[in-house]
């Protein structure tokens, strides 16, 4: 198995926010209405991944890999469910996955923004991920 190849960005995407209850990030060149939008669900997920049950180094893969795949079939926006869990974070009030997610998502090629989910599509467990147009 070869992993699609990938190059991380060179300049990573600003992450905002990575406590418990918001998460967001975005590219220097996205305007902070999209962050906006994101947050208030303006732009509906078409694809979902849930990361419950992976390892740290097989969620990563799996995330990177998944996100690529995405892209490739043109998703703008999709929905990544990390879950809340407990121990890691500034605070102890996440879980690995979710702590590390927004520093996976941050050097991620295809990314553009993300932010936390709305409680109807899993809160602050999930995150909402804005992908680049497909070329």
């Amino acid at each position: 198995y070869h992993p699609p190849s990938w190059q991380p960005r060179t300049h990573p995407l600003a992450i905002l926010s990575n406590a418990a209850h918001n998460q967001q990030g975005k590219a220097e060149n996205i305007p902070a209405s999209l962050l906006k939008d994101l947050a208030q669900g303006q732009h509906l997920p078409t694809a979902t991944l849930d990361l419950h049950g992976y390892r740290e180094g097989d969620a990563w893969l799996k995330l990177m890999n998944w996100l690529l795949q995405a892209h490739d079939h043109d998703h703008r926006c999709v929905l990544i469910i990390t879950g809340k869990g407990r121990g890691y974070g500034p605070h102890g009030d996440m879980g690995l996955i979710k702590a590390q997610t927004p520093t996976w998502l941050a050097s991620h090629p295809r990314v553009q923004a993300f932010h936390s989910a709305l409680p109807y599509h899993g809160g602050t467990g999930a995150l909402y991920v804005y992908l680049q147009r497909r070329r």
